[in-house]
Formats: C-alpha cells, sequence, structure tokens
C-alpha cells in the first residue's frame, strides 16, 4: 500500500492546532499555516500562509535570553469564524498577535 505523509516545515512537534473543514485540513505550525487535502494529504501549496515574527519582536526576544527556536511565531489559536475565514493567533516572539485571514 502507498503511504501519504506530510512533513512540514524542518521543526518537530510543532503541529499544534489542527481543523478540518470539508476536504481541507488547517494545520497551524511554526511561523506557517498549511492547508491539506484531506483525500491524499497534498499540500494545496498556493494556500499556504507565512507568518514570522517581525523582525525587531524577534532580535528583542533573542536579548531577552530566549533560543531562535523559542523566538519564532508557533500558531496556538485557529478558529474558523465563518465560511472563508480564520483567527490565527501566535507567539510572535513572545510578543502574541493574532490576525484574521481570508482563504480560498
Amino acid at each position: 500500500d502507498d503511504v501519504n505523509r506530510f512533513e512540514g516545515n524542518d521543526t518537530t512537534n510543532n503541529f499544534k492546532m489542527i481543523i478540518e473543514d470539508l476536504n481541507i485540513l488547517i494545520i497551524g505550525a511554526t511561523n506557517t499555516i498549511y492547508f491539506l487535502d484531506t483525500r491524499d494529504l497534498m499540500e494545496i501549496r498556493d494556500q499556504r500562509i507565512s507568518w514570522r515574527p517581525e523582525k525587531k519582536a524577534f532580535e528583542m526576544c533573542l536579548v531577552k535570553g530566549k533560543t531562535e527556536s523559542e523566538c519564532q511565531n508557533h500558531i496556538r489559536v485557529l478558529a474558523k469564524l465563518e465560511a472563508k475565514k480564520l483567527l490565527v493567533c501566535g507567539t510572535h516572539a513572545y510578543k502574541p498577535k493574532c490576525r484574521h485571514y481570508q482563504f480560498k
């Protein structure tokens, strides 16, 4: 049997938030939100959202003694608000932020 595998970004243990909507899995990870087709687990690459911390926030996080890994934007909240609208919140280099996103 063929096995499909989604690997996402290079970090481990970072897929925290998952929403299933029709035939799409929405996965929050480090600096990224992935959209996967549930039928074959293939990423829908044109839907991918990249959300890195701002440079200033990242640098201040490092100055405060945190590691580069800790100073990334780890997605912690992922909520579907309406048909094609998401609320996404991340750690944003220890300066948490939330955003709204529209998806196709």
